[in-house]
């Protein structure tokens, strides 16, 4: 009898917290059930947006205030959850090989790793002996590709899909090609 008369807590996901990235927030709704929130830390009695699609939180501190009503029209209570999101820059890329002399008759491969999900890498070579700050219009990194041959400086970040930037890696390289059938006579 009185089942009727109970209206629980609203479930959203994720759950409130601290996080480095943007997040898309969800309830679940259950049957019949509405659900009402503000972002802005006010009453979602006073002031509630009925739920229908999922939101985003971005970077600072949101407060999500929400509550139910179930098919009978009983209220829920309001409940508050605290969203912390900060943005962080990315960890330095992995540059391989290390800096150093090569001595080749095949092609040298860098590869470039620890790119997280929805970033990118971008690499500058240069030629001049002076290393060359990477920007997002520099060449991206899509795949392995071949060390030139001679002494050049390869300089490369990582700028995440919030557009902050890792540091910078530069190795120096120096490539010598040689015939590998130059000792068969």
């Amino acid at each position: 009898i009185f089942a009727s008369y109970l209206c629980s807590e609203p479930i959203i996901a994720p759950e409130a917290g601290e996080y480095g990235k943007d997040q898309e927030i969800a309830f679940l709704n259950r049957d019949g059930a509405k659900i009402y929130y503000t972002t802005d830390g006010t009453d979602p009695t006073v002031n509630g947006t009925l739920y229908s699609v999922d939101f985003v939180v971005k970077e600072g501190t949101t407060t999500v205030k929400y509550y139910m009503v179930n098919e009978f029209g009983f209220k829920s209570d309001v409940y508050t959850a605290e969203y912390n999101i900060t943005y962080k820059a990315p960890d330095l890329p992995k540059v391989s090989p290390q800096s150093g002399s090569y001595t080749t008759s095949s092609e040298q491969m860098i590869t470039i790793g620890n790119i997280p999900s929805g970033a990118k890498a971008y690499y500058e070579i240069s030629y001049n002996g002076v290393p060359t700050k990477p920007t997002s219009s520099s060449t991206v990194y899509e795949a392995p590709f071949a060390m030139p041959e001679g002494s050049v400086i390869l300089s490369v970040i990582i700028i995440n899909d919030n557009g902050l930037s890792s540091g910078v890696v530069t190795n120096n390289y120096t490539l010598k090609r040689v015939d590998k059938f130059s000792d068969s006579t």
